[in-house]
């Protein structure tokens, strides 16, 4: 009899005050929409394929290497910064594989970084980069679309973070 008492009177406090029951809660908490950022991520993959006139699936293992190269060049503090501002569907790209014991990578010049951003794509590297200007290509296609889809001063602190001798590879 007293445990009634006393959750009925916690429910008499809560809704005087406006607060609502805990099954009235849980029916206004919205529910992750996974289906918008399959979309999202789609979205930003089609104009990576649509910018280097390739198809889906090489558009995407190329972003990963881009995505990858960036984030292993990176600080871990500021990859995550950086990741932040991703669409969600890509976060989880960008951290696949994530080992904080190897980075930063030290890469110092235009032709070291292109050579990691051909050994990130892995088997089908030399599927997806028939020629070595295409991975500048690649590089640059990724940076485009992600001064769409993302604030313009975090990629472009990510351009500064990365020295001048890479500056021309991401415009």
């Amino acid at each position: 009899m007293y445990r009634t008492t006393e959750t009925s009177n916690y429910q008499n406090r809560n809704r005087q005050m406006g607060n609502k029951s805990p099954n009235q809660r849980r029916t206004t908490v919205r529910s992750i929409n996974f289906d918008k950022y399959y979309s999202e991520a789609n979205h930003f993959i089609n104009q990576v394929a649509d910018q280097l006139d390739i198809d889906r699936n090489m558009a995407a293992r190329i972003t990963r290497a881009v995505l990858h190269a960036v984030r292993d060049r990176l600080p871990p503090v500021d990859a995550v910064q950086f990741a932040q501002g991703l669409p969600m569907g890509l976060k989880g790209i960008f951290f696949d594989q994530y080992n904080l014991a190897k980075v930063p990578v030290k890469i110092r010049h235009a032709q070291d970084f292109i050579d990691y951003v051909y050994m990130k794509d892995g088997r089908s590297a030399g599927r997806d980069f028939p020629y070595k200007e295409f991975v500048e290509d690649g590089i640059a296609a990724v940076f485009r679309v992600l001064e769409k889809h993302m604030d313009y001063g975090q990629v472009e602190q990510i351009k500064r973070m990365m020295n001048d001798d890479l500056a021309y590879l991401f415009y």
